[in-house]
């Protein structure tokens, strides 16, 4: 816990176009509900499931199961994750299919467009929102410019595309707003990406290192590091003298259990002593 935000939208928190609250819910996932939003119900996932003709997960000519597949890479697969994804979508009567592969087999699915759902990440070069959105423009999907294109999931949207062309090229203000506020609309409504979450880090840093608030920008963080070395030294000094309380509190114990066997010891010594003398 704590270690995310929901996502819900592709553009994080931080990010011009990123709204909170409920202007920023996705509303096809999402009901505002006294002051938080709240997951729309499994019985709304039901209801939409046998509006497309798979009532309870099932074809409703044929009768068949609805199975989806998700090719997972081998070298990162989460046992855990995948249990939790076969149980969620159990829930609503549809079958799920992991397809393993190395990350090599992986991406060419993706270029060949040989693929039916998989999970990605991106982590942004610079603070706009055009380096997130950029993500599902049509002329950067693989079938389309039969390229290594950065639209993985070969999304083609003329409205879409349109938009993003005037945005790129608008700078920061309300016009620009109005136009992602538009793209991200189409990206919910069109569900291409199911969203997930949006990473947090938590780390600690020493009063003497300056510089060096780590953000999701860039990694390239440690040419600007400052340390003050006079610092440093004398909160090592102050953190590094001895406790010496425990040594005394050992010692007091040694003494407390050793004491009645001594004194028992002295008592016989002179007893022995005075019988002698008899």
């Amino acid at each position: 816990m704590g270690n995310g935000i929901v996502a819900e939208n592709p553009i994080p928190p931080g990010i011009p176009g990123h709204l909170e609250g409920e202007a920023g819910m996705n509303p096809y996932v999402y009901d505002w509900v006294d002051g938080v939003a709240r997951r729309k119900s499994v019985e709304y996932a039901r209801q939409l499931l046998a509006e497309a003709g798979y009532p309870n997960g099932r074809d409703e000519i044929t009768g068949e199961p609805l199975k989806i597949f998700l090719d997972v890479q081998s070298q990162a697969i989460n046992n855990t994750l995948m249990t939790w994804i076969v149980r969620v979508f159990s829930q609503i009567g549809v079958q799920v299919e992991f397809r393993p592969a190395d990350f090599n087999r992986t991406r060419e699915k993706m270029l060949t467009g040989n693929t039916q759902i998989f999970s990605f990440g991106w982590s942004a070069d610079y603070p706009d929102p055009e380096n997130f959105l950029f993500l599902l423009y049509g002329p950067e999907g693989p079938l389309e410019c039969a390229c290594d294109g950065a639209n993985n999931g070969n999304y083609a949207n003329e409205e879409y595309d349109g938009l993003f062309r005037q945005m790129r090229i608008l700078a920061q203000g309300a016009e620009r707003d109005e136009l992602v506020a538009r793209m991200v609309e189409l990206l919910r409504y069109d569900a291409v990406w199911l969203f997930a979450y949006y990473p947090t880090e938590i780390f600690l840093n020493n009063s003497w290192v300056h510089n060096n608030k780590r953000h999701g920008i860039s990694r390239a963080t440690l040419k600007y590091v400052r340390v003050e070395p006079d610092e440093r030294a004398k909160m090592q000094n102050i953190w590094n003298q001895p406790i010496t309380r425990p040594l005394y509190a050992v010692a007091l114990i040694v003494v407390a259990l050793a004491l009645p066997g001594v004194i028992a010891y002295r008592r016989r010594q002179k007893a022995t002593a005075r019988h002698a003398e008899k």
